[in-house]
């Protein structure tokens, strides 16, 4: 769990000391059973979630739909975490909102919640998505420092080849925001991800992605 990043850990000698949130947010949200899913696939899921699956091969599309219809997204929510690898940082105050207002920043999680009407706001925590590509350029640009005690920056960091937003995106769909909330530290969060999960299946959600 080390190897794979699950777990915050920095050797001492010949022993590993892990960092005690690490510890408790495995806890909490306990690796499902089976092999992990490719972020293909998750993002495949989603796409037919928020209804732009008509870029999915059939293949693709059959099996999302099989997956979606035998468990539903709530259910299936602990698996898709495998979307991206999340990273943690501090970020000096002064760069969030430049940070966030990055064209390759792709605002998610407490970063969108009011954009979707999920109730919380965290002005001092910025979230989002970037691919591969483009993390090492802002890291470097904004002199991020990796951070697992107290960081206001998460990114989470898709590979390249599945990149799904469109070039337009500057807050991430109502699915992947729900997502992200659901996988936060904080219980105020988990609840509102929660509730967007729920409104998904109301008939006048709006789950597309908002463009700047």
């Amino acid at each position: 769990m080390i190897a794979d990043g699950s777990l915050n850990a920095e050797r001492q000698g010949k022993e590993w000391a892990v960092e005690p949130r690490s510890l408790e947010r495995n806890r909490r949200h306990p690796r499902p059973a089976g092999r992990p899913w490719k972020p293909s696939s998750v993002w495949a899921l989603i796409a037919l979630v928020e209804g732009y699956d008509d870029q999915l091969g059939p293949l693709d599309r059959h099996r999302a739909r099989q997956r979606l219809d035998r468990s539903g997204l709530e259910e299936l929510a602990p698996r898709l975490s495998s979307r991206a690898e999340l990273r943690r940082f501090y970020c000096h105050p002064s760069g969030l909102e430049p940070l966030a207002n990055e064209e390759a920043f792709v605002r998610s999680g407490v970063s969108a919640a009011a954009e979707h009407n999920a109730g919380i706001i965290a002005r001092d925590v910025i979230e989002g998505y970037v691919s591969y590509a483009d993390a090492s350029p802002l890291i470097d640009h904004y002199g991020l420092e990796e951070s697992t005690d107290q960081p206001n920056v998460l990114m989470r960091i898709v590979q390249d080849d599945v990149w799904p937003f469109p070039p337009s995106a500057q807050v991430a769909p109502r699915s992947v925001v729900a997502l992200d909330l659901l996988e936060t530290d904080e219980p105020r969060a988990r609840r509102a991800g929660a509730r967007l999960l729920e409104a998904l299946h109301s008939p006048n959600a709006t789950i597309t992605a908002v463009d700047g």
